[in-house]
């Protein structure tokens, strides 16, 4: 996760598998109660070609990752 705007519901990812940024916005996130992300933080995350707001890739699906799903 690069940053996330908690008031405007939206963020940017960095991610290997794209290119360029993914914007991601918070109803896109898979966990339960509030969503939004920490900046830092790892996730797993599913991605398109758009052109929302000026990014070339928007997440479609994105879930924390957790140490249990590493195991």
């Amino acid at each position: 996760m690069k940053y996330f705007k908690r008031v405007e519901g939206w963020g940017v990812l960095v991610c290997e598998a794209a290119p360029a940024e993914v914007w991601i916005h918070f109803s896109d996130i898979d966990m339960p109660g509030y969503r939004a992300l920490e900046e830092g933080q790892i996730v797993e995350l599913r991605f398109e070609e758009t052109t929302q707001d000026g990014f070339s890739y928007r997440a479609t699906w994105v879930r924390p990752f957790s140490a249990s799903d590493a195991q």
